[in-house]
């Protein structure tokens, strides 16, 4: 780690927190000029006191503390700057993916209202998390736009985004910084620290035009050669000949260790291959940059030591670094167990959110884990994925052999394998070119998809699928099957459902498929309800709505009640008579939706009743007798009790008793015949009553 000899990074941002730079592009106005309002006035200044107590808890290192007023402060106003830098800051220093801290950094400059002088020192976090997340030259431009900041970190920051741009010109103007830079900070080690770690190559050579200022910087910083290996090895890495083994020489007498001592000591004959080996064994069996592990291996000659470092490869149980983007920061983490990859994390740009991690078994992955696009992978026969599991809880299992896909290749390093006589050592490496998994290539490979379902609680849909099409679909509450829905060519066509969880099957839904005309079936809201009770979060080409709804209430296999759908909102309902099969009601809904018709049959006589509604009022009434010998048309009027009364009335008396029946039996579409309440001269009125929706309609007998 790159340390400086009084300050590191992160404590520099704390530090200089809120000390003086110039600003600019800072909203200066007073609060109460800049609200709208009192109230907003009065929600700034309480911004401002939480802003000035999360800056006193940052420089009291505080960190939760000072988050929390942060964030106590931006719910007062959201729109000051400096709130979201002490915020980021804060999470920074506490550990936050660097993503984390970014998006917040994004909004204090999205904001760009900066009451204090929090502005350059935001600049200056935020460049140098762009430059630890693969963007050195966004970290140049923020550095470099608006007033010129000058400071060690600053310069810094500069020369490690120099370096990190990988070309030429940046090499150049990183060693122009590193040169002006340690004779302007004196004190800081972190510039010829970083000069070292870069210029020097994986075989211990560096390019011979940087030895001027390789020893200009030794010279300066020379009191560090007696504190800080970091210093002292990278001193005798840049110092040829005996000056360099005298520096070495001092190194191990001083009791300082550093992993590149083996590979340097050796290379200069200071130290046996054997002893090399167990040093560097020393620190690599706890980690190892995988560069270090093919220089050191690249340095060996002794067969025995060559058969011991085999050994201890073929055993190894510590983690590799890797840095495949050249940026010399790691950004694959692999552990080992007895010489083979058994996890594996890759995190492409270091901001702390992984890409993925893969387990393995014996060095070939097992599952894939991808938290950015929230699943993991199950492996069968790898590279074939058997099983694809999704944070919402959806579950792909897939038809064997179908899918392969991973985001990584297994190779044996070539360079190793080299040096060690044809020895395998294998090492993960991410794929340029992978896809990320969707759930349509899913559906296409699998044999059977599992999702969550909001229908019912704890419920979940397990769907068949044969060449990528849905064939039947159940639903199930625990281990409990509720529903069930049948497909045609990857189409729902047939829904039985449980409605009342009897384990009887009573109620049939029918589908269509018609995605030019299905929205005049149904409105989108209707719409969404039913793909969420069907397919749950999988999305589905859209076009399926209900057809018809049939109900079997007493379970005797014989439909009681049928519902039909046609477009524009038009709808038959009827009720089935279970003694002669036909209908005994029926209320149709006319396309315009304001005309309707109920029909039902007087239960002695055996008369049709048509009543036409315009509006949901009853305005027409017509009998016709069984035979259509004759039809006449009956008057209709409310009562208070709101039954609808098709010619006389009957007594308020009688209209409960036919409200009373008709609740007990709790069912629709069914004529009753019900005794009324007994008049004056002692008869008993009878009315045949029927509930169709919700309308009550009595018809006296005797009238």
């Amino acid at each position: 780690m790159l340390k400086g000899r009084f300050f590191g990074g992160a404590l520099f941002f704390i530090c200089a927190a809120f000390s003086v730079f110039p600003c600019f592009a800072q909203d200066s106005r007073p609060a109460d000029v800049r609200s709208g309002s009192y109230a907003d006035a009065a929600n700034r200044r309480t911004a401002l006191r939480c802003l000035q107590l999360s800056k006193d808890y940052l420089l009291r290192r505080e960190y939760r503390n000072a988050a929390g007023q942060a964030e106590l402060g931006l719910a007062y106003d959201a729109e000051i700057s400096e709130l979201w830098y002490v915020l980021a800051a804060s999470l920074n220093e506490s550990g936050a993916p660097r993503a984390e801290v970014l998006s917040t950094l994004d909004s204090a400059f999205a904001k760009n209202v900066w009451v204090d002088s929090g502005r350059d020192n935001a600049r200056l976090l935020y460049a140098r998390l762009l430059c630890d997340t693969g963007e050195p030259g966004r970290a140049l431009e923020v550095l470099d736009s608006g007033t010129f900041l000058y400071a060690a970190e600053a310069e810094y920051i500069r020369v490690l985004a120099y370096y990190r741009l990988g070309t030429s010109d940046g090499t150049r103007r990183a060693r122009e910084k590193v040169d002006a830079s340690s004779r302007v900070f004196p004190a800081d080690s972190r510039f010829p620290l970083a000069f070292f770690s870069y210029e020097l190559q994986n075989d211990l050579s560096y390019d011979p035009s940087v030895q001027p200022l390789a020893d200009a910087l030794i010279t300066r910083f020379s009191d560090l050669q007696t504190d800080s290996a970091e210093f002292s090895i990278y001193a005798a890495a840049f110092t040829a000949g005996e000056p360099g083994e005298r520096m070495l020489r001092a190194f191990n007498a001083a009791g300082l260790r550093h992993p590149l001592y083996a590979p340097l000591a050796l290379k200069a004959g200071l130290i046996a291959e054997a002893d090399a080996y167990e040093y560097f064994c020393s620190f690599a069996k706890e980690s190892v940059p995988l560069p270090q592990l093919v220089r050191f291996a690249s340095l060996l000659k002794d067969d025995a030591v060559l058969a011991a470092f085999k050994s201890f490869l073929n055993a190894y149980n510590g983690i590799l670094l890797c840095d495949y983007s050249g940026d010399g920061l790691t950004d694959a983490s692999i552990s080992y167990a007895r010489g083979r990859p058994a996890r594996v994390s890759y995190d492409a740009n270091q901001d702390g959110m992984i890409e993925w991690t893969a387990e393995c078994d014996f060095g070939v992955p097992a599952r894939i884990i991808v938290p950015e696009s929230g699943y993991t992978v199950h492996y069968g026969k790898y590279p074939f994925v058997s099983r694809v599991e999704f944070t919402d809880g959806t579950i792909y299992r897939l038809v064997a052999d179908t899918l392969a896909w991973t985001p990584l290749t297994l190779y044996a390093d070539r360079e190793l394998k080299e040096t060690l006589g044809g020895f395998d050592f294998f090492v993960p490496a991410p794929k340029s070119d992978q896809t990320v998994l969707d759930r349509r290539s899913l559906a296409a490979a699998a044999s059977s998809v599992e999702v969550p379902s909001d229908e019912r609680s704890q419920a979940r849909i397990r769907f068949a699928v044969l060449d990528g099409k849905f064939r039947l679909a159940q639903y199930f509450t625990g281990d409990t099957l509720y529903a069930q829905t049948q497909f045609s060519n990857g189409i729902p066509t047939v829904r039985t459902v449980d409605a009342d969880g009897d384990g009887f099957f009573e109620l049939t839904e029918t589908f269509g498929f018609d995605p030019a005309r299905s929205g005049s079936y149904a409105d989108e809201s209707e719409t969404d309800a039913l793909y969420g009770q069907l397919f749950g979060p999988l999305a589905f080409d859209p076009g399926v709505f209900i057809r018809s709804v049939s109900i079997d209430r007493d379970r005797d296999t014989v439909v009681d009640f049928t519902e039909e759908y046609a477009a524009a909102g038009a709808r038959v309902s009827t009720w089935l008579d279970q003694t002669t099969g036909g209908w005994s009601a029926r209320y149709s809904v006319l396309p315009d939706k304001k005309t309707a018709e109920a029909q039902f049959r007087l239960p002695l006589g055996g008369e049709s009743v048509t009543v036409r509604m315009e509006n949901g009022v009853p305005v027409r009434v017509t009998v016709q007798a069984v035979n259509g010998s004759y039809a006449r048309d009956l008057p209709v009027s409310q009562d208070d009790t709101g039954v609808y009364w098709l010619g006389k009335a009957a007594s308020a008396k009688t209209a409960k008793k036919v409200l009373d029946s008709l609740n007990r039996t709790g069912s629709q579409g069914v004529s009753l015949v019900v005794d009324g309440e007994p008049a004056d001269d002692g008869s008993v009125p009878r009315v045949s009553a029927v509930r169709i929706g919700e309308f009550v309609f009595g018809v006296l007998q005797n009238e």
